[in-house]
């Protein structure tokens, strides 16, 4: 039984609806209705209502979005058949600009502390110096790349000498920015000596092994300087490299660099066959 009530009160309400809209389309085919409908968008839809003194039946629900949607649906079912049909126009709500969100003071400050940049530290601030200037000067002289390695007959000396370059060239930098930023300063020769090692036995099982390049630097310094002429750095050179030999049968080159860590001249060693 309840279920037939309502079955039977959905019929009526649209029922109710459809002679509704028959009722709106009489109406709208009249003069006043037809001013009714076309001043839609020039005020709101209750202040119309009592202007034009429109009947009961356009006011059927307590919501005006359906009373609207009841007068659309008169104008699509029997406006067409007028000489002049209505135009219904809905007004849309104006959109509410922002209104500025009042902070106090304390609320400023956390807001402020949050959205500011931080500061780094010095230490942070010195690595961030430094790594710049790394990478500007790697760009300059970059890691030889897995075709060069490739081509090249002694890859493991290509590797070990780009190393030992930026190594030097990270200590120039850590100097530069010392006696910049902390007003101290290490001096600098301006030319270092390193040796090449091809190590090729186990010194702790005597077995032999694939060679391990490396490059030390000696401990004797290099006396000279920018001033020093290339005759004069070649003759050094070489006796340095001579007694690094001497001392050690693993030396296969003795390489200098500035000490920016550009390399200058080597001096090589061939084993002779036995």
């Amino acid at each position: 039984m309840k279920q037939d009530k309502s079955i039977t009160t959905a019929l009526n309400k649209i029922e109710l609806v459809e002679n509704t809209v028959e009722k709106i389309g009489k109406f709208i085919k009249t003069k006043r209705g037809s001013s009714f409908v076309n001043s839609l968008h020039t005020a709101p839809f209750r202040e119309l209502c009592r202007r034009y003194s429109v009947p009961k039946f356009v006011l059927l629900f307590n919501n005006d979005t359906r009373n609207l949607n009841l007068i659309e649906a008169a104008i699509e079912k029997y406006g067409a058949l007028l000489p002049d049909p209505p135009k219904i126009v809905r007004l849309e709500i104006p959109k509410q600009p922002k209104t500025a969100i009042k902070l106090t003071v304390k609320e400023h400050k956390a807001y402020n502390k949050a959205h500011s940049p931080r500061k780094m530290g010095f230490a942070a601030l010195m690595h961030a110096y430094e790594e710049h200037k790394m990478k500007k000067f790697e760009s300059k002289h970059p890691a030889p790349t897995e075709r060069e390695l490739a081509e090249d007959l002694f890859p493991d000396e290509l590797k070990a000498g780009w190393k030992t370059m930026m190594n030097i060239h990270r200590e120039h930098v850590r100097n530069l920015l010392c006696k910049i930023y902390a007003n101290t300063e290490k001096q600098e020769r301006d030319y270092r000596v390193f040796k090449v090692l091809s190590i090729t036995v186990d010194p702790a099982t005597g077995q032999e092994h694939k060679p391990v390049v490396s490059e030390v630097e000696l401990d004797r310094p290099f006396l000279g300087n920018q001033s020093t002429s290339k005759k004069d750095i070649a003759l050094r050179l070489k006796a340095l490299a001579h007694d690094a030999r001497e001392g050690d049968s693993n030396v296969i080159r003795v390489k200098l660099y500035k000490k920016t860590g550009e390399l200058v001249r080597s001096v090589n060693f061939v084993k002779k066959a036995a």
